[in-house]
């Protein structure tokens, strides 16, 4: 198995998504990598895929990781209008 250096997963979250974290509202550049499906304490090498990294602020890692419990509604709500929004925008133009 071919497990990607941490300067290639960062190049490749950077050509996927751009600098800026991924939660839609937010400017902020990303600082920290995230798994999308959880990678359990040490992280598994199989997780560390580009695939399964997103680039998040350090402030919507911890709301998304819920380390900010109280944020963690919030910004599954607001993931999942933009989800949405994305559906229906794909589905107006087929």
């Amino acid at each position: 198995m071919n497990v990607l250096t941490d300067l290639e997963l960062t190049a490749a979250i950077v050509l996927r998504q751009g600098t800026e974290c991924l939660v839609p509202g937010c400017s902020d550049p990303w600082t920290d990598r995230s798994h999308v499906e959880p990678s359990g304490m040490g992280g598994r090498p199989s997780l560390r895929n580009p695939e399964n990294l997103v680039g998040l602020c350090r402030h919507h890692h911890d709301v998304f990781d819920g380390r900010e419990l109280h944020g963690r509604q919030h910004m599954l709500r607001i993931l999942m209008k933009h989800l949405a929004d994305s559906v229906a925008v794909a589905r107006k133009s087929a």
